[in-house]
C-alpha cells in the first residue's frame, strides 16, 4: 500500500464535481471514481495552522503551529506528523511541491523536491512527482510510500495579479491565459452578482481550470505508471475559499474543504457515505491504510473502512474548531466552534468588535479595496466597528439556514440546544488544555506574550 496525498490552496469546494459550475473535468472524473465527501471541514481556516493540524491530527494549540509559519509558528517540541509516523514504520516519505508549515518539517521527509519557490506551482510539483514515480517503477522498488504533494494553486497571489514585481504580465496571463469568460463563471450563494464578484470569481476560476489539468496529467502518469492498483490517493484543500465570511473565518464557507479519495484497486468504497469529517481524520485514515499503528492520543476518527478498508466505521456527531491567529504576535483574536449536523455554535473571545460584511451588504459598485478591507484584517488587529460588535456567542441552524446569516443564540426555542453545545465545547476545551480557558495568549518562540481583556 502506498499513499499520495495532494493538498492544495485556498480552494474550498469549488469545484464541478460539488456542484459549484466550475469546469473540472479531471477532477469530478477522479471523484466518480472513488469517494467524494460533501461535509469535511478543516479544524482551523489559515493555511499552516490548517495543515498542521491535518499533517499532526492534532488540534491547532495541541500542536503548536497556531498562526502561519513565515510569521515564525511551528509545532511544539516532540508534536510528531504523518511523516514521523511512516518514517518510524518503514515507509518511505516523500515531499513535492508546496509545504507551508515550516521549515523543520522539510529535514523529516527523506527525499524533498522542495528546493525554492520554483518548485511550488501545480505543474512543478506533478513534474517532481512522476519523476519519483517513474524512477521508482524503472529501479523496481516495492518500498511503501508516503507521498505529500501541495501546490500554490490556486491562491490569490497567483490569480490576483496583472502584472509581476518586474512590470512583466504576471503569471496569471502568460501561464493561466488570463480570467475565463464572465458569461461562463457561476459566483457562489449567497456571494451577490455584481461586477466585482464576477471579475474576481471568473479570474479564480482561471486559476482552477488550470489545477485541474495539472491534476489529470498527475493521475493519468499514476494509472500509465501501474500505481493505481496498490496505491491510496487523496486529494484535498486546506481551508474554504476566499469570499465574504469565508477563509480566515469558522463559519463553513472558511471551514469546508474539498475531500476526494480514491481506493486502490480491489478496495470498494462506500459510495454513497455522507458522514460529518474533520482534517484531523487524514493522518488516522492514512495511518491505517498503510497497515501503521493509529496513536490512541489522536482525536481524528478514520474513515479507511468507509474506502474499502477493514474494519467498521461510526461516524462523528461533532466536530470541534478554532480560530487563533491571522498573522503575527499581535493579531490574536480567538474563536471556538462547535458543529453537528444540524447546527453550529462559535464563542468569540476577547474584542468582540470584528465582523465581516454580510453578502447582501454588498452593493454593485464596491471597490476592490472595499472588498479586501470588508474581508480581512489584513494580518493586523481588528478593524475597529463600534457599531458593529460580533456577539459573544453565535449559534446557526444549518438546514433552515445554510449560509449562516441569522443568530439564533438567544432563541428560547433554541436554549437546550445552544447549553448542549456550550457544553460540549468547554468540556472539549478542557479535555485539549485549551490556553483561552486559562486567558493566555499563545507565544511565538522567544516573543512576550501578553493577555486579551
Amino acid at each position: 500500500m502506498n499513499v499520495i496525498y495532494i493538498v492544495c490552496h485556498d480552494l474550498g469546494r469549488q469545484l464541478g464535481c460539488y456542484g459549484r459550475g466550475v469546469r473540472t473535468p479531471h477532477l469530478d472524473a477522479f471523484a466518480e471514481q472513488g469517494l467524494r465527501f460533501d461535509r469535511a471541514f478543516c479544524q482551523t481556516a489559515v493555511c499552516s495552522p490548517s495543515r498542521g493540524a491535518c499533517l499532526s491530527g492534532l488540534p491547532a494549540h495541541q500542536n503548536g503551529m497556531m498562526g502561519l509559519a513565515h510569521f515564525g509558528w511551528r509545532f511544539f517540541p516532540g508534536v510528531k506528523t504523518v511523516v514521523d509516523y511512516c518514517n518510524e514504520g518503514g515507509v518511505e516519505t516523500v515531499h513535492c511541491g508546496f509545504s507551508h508549515e515550516g521549515e523543520e518539517l522539510h529535514s523529516r521527509y527523506q527525499i524533498d523536491f522542495e528546493v525554492d519557490w520554483r518548485c511550488h506551482t501545480a505543474e512543478a510539483a506533478v513534474d517532481d512527482a512522476v519523476a519519483y514515480l517513474d524512477g521508482r517503477r524503472k529501479q523496481k522498488r516495492t518500498t511503501p510510500f508516503y507521498l505529500n504533494l501541495g501546490t500554490v494553486e490556486v491562491h490569490k497571489s497567483v490569480w490576483g495579479r496583472d502584472t509581476d514585481r518586474d512590470g512583466c504580465p504576471s503569471r496569471f496571463h502568460r501561464v493561466y491565459g488570463g480570467p475565463v469568460p464572465e458569461e461562463e463563471v457561476a459566483v457562489p450563494a449567497p456571494t451577490p452578482e455584481i461586477p466585482l464578484t464576477k471579475e474576481e470569481f471568473s479570474r479564480f476560476e482561471a486559476a482552477i481550470r488550470y489545477l485541474d489539468q495539472q491534476m489529470g496529467r498527475l493521475f493519468r502518469a499514476i494509472d500509465d505508471l501501474g500505481y493505481a492498483e496498490d496505491t491510496m490517493v487523496i486529494f484535498s484543500t486546506d481551508h474554504g475559499m476566499v469570499d465574504l465570511r469565508g477563509k480566515g473565518s469558522l463559519y463553513d464557507r472558511g471551514t469546508e474543504i474539498a475531500l476526494l479519495v480514491r481506493s486502490p484497486s480491489g478496495h470498494a468504497p462506500t459510495r454513497d457515505a455522507d458522514p460529518l469529517v474533520s482534517n484531523l481524520d487524514i493522518t488516522p485514515t492514512v495511518l491505517e491504510a498503510l497497515g501503521l499503528p493509529v496513536p490512541e492520543t489522536l482525536p481524528g476518527n478514520s474513515f479507511w473502512p468507509l474506502c474499502g478498508g477493514a474494519g467498521s466505521y461510526t461516524p462523528s456527531e461533532r466536530i470541534f474548531l478554532e480560530w487563533n491567529f491571522g498573522g503575527p504576535q499581535d493579531d490574536f483574536y480567538p474563536v471556538r466552534a462547535v458543529r453537528t449536523d444540524r447546527c453550529k455554535l462559535l464563542r468569540h473571545y476577547g474584542p468582540h468588535n470584528y465582523d465581516q460584511y454580510r453578502p447582501e451588504e454588498l452593493g454593485p459598485d464596491f471597490t476592490r479595496e472595499e472588498m479586501n478591507r470588508k474581508r480581512f484584517r489584513d494580518y493586523g488587529p481588528p478593524y475597529q466597528h463600534p457599531e458593529r460588535m460580533t456577539p459573544a456567542v453565535e449559534l446557526f441552524d444549518l438546514q433552515s439556514d445554510p449560509h449562516e446569516l441569522s443568530n439564533v443564540a438567544a432563541s428560547a426555542d433554541y436554549a437546550a440546544t445552544r447549553a448542549e453545545l456550550e457544553e460540549a465545547l468547554d468540556d472539549w476545551m478542557a479535555a485539549t488544555d485549551d490556553p483561552v480557558l486559562r486567558n493566555e495568549t499563545p507565544r511565538l518562540p522567544a516573543a512576550p506574550g501578553f493577555h486579551f481583556p
